[in-house]
């Protein structure tokens, strides 16, 4: 046996997949009309985050979001969290600590970073298109939190909801900032037979918890 077949062998047992094995097929497209009315555009985005893998939940208040992160946290069995420099991220802070939780800067080592459970970030928008998250490094400091971490919990005010990917780029401050993160579900790769691994590079679990006419800081 050469030393692909060797490599593409162990692929196929730790995907418990067989030779031959037909390729999953991807989830299927929502369909919808463009630019979306501003009613329309939670239901849209919920809806394309979940069929790239994700998770959303709808805060009616933002009273209710460090309840929501301490028991998305808890249910992940996860004991210590990367925090982006975002002003609501920050303030969870003393309480997630007062909470048995270990709170990780963003630019903490990087030893420390890899071996965090999650990371908590914000965004800068959210495309209802393709239930897409954009994470501006000009306004918040976010990039390891979102990528390192095995479960990336994003905090998106509903007011930063946008219809198209357009709509987005249109409102990123131009000249564009250093460094944009364009967040579509879970990671994935699926760079060997085509077989889709999640989770390999990145986040394996994305949750988004969308706050109610709470206005971005």
């Amino acid at each position: 046996m050469s030393d692909r077949e060797k490599i593409l062998a162990a692929v196929r047992e730790a995907l418990g997949t067989k030779e031959g094995a037909p390729v999953p097929q991807p989830p299927p497209p929502v369909t919808i009309s463009l630019p979306l009315q501003s009613t329309e555009l939670v239901a849209h985005f919920a809806q394309r985050v979940v069929a790239v893998g994700g998770r959303v939940q709808r805060l009616a208040a933002i009273t209710d979001l460090l309840g929501a992160v301490l028991a998305t946290l808890h249910a992940a069995n996860a004991h210590s969290v990367v925090l982006s420099d975002a002003p609501i991220v920050q303030a969870m802070r003393q309480p997630l600590t007062e909470n048995g939780i270990t709170c990780l800067r963003s630019d903490a080592e990087l030893n420390h970073l890899l071996a965090a459970d999650a990371g908590i970030t914000t965004a800068q928008y959210g495309i209802a298109e393709t239930g897409t998250l954009i994470l501006d490094a000009g306004r918040e400091r976010s990039r390891l939190a979102s990528l390192l971490p095995p479960l990336h919990l994003c905090l998106l005010p509903e007011s930063q909801l946008l219809s198209t990917l357009g709509e987005a780029l249109r409102a990123l401050p131009h000249p564009l900032p250093y460094a944009i993160t364009f967040v579509s579900g879970p990671s994935r790769t699926a760079d060997i037979e085509l077989q889709l691994v999640v989770g390999v590079h990145g986040p394996k679990d994305l949750c988004v918890l969308l706050i109610e006419s709470q206005k971005q800081h």
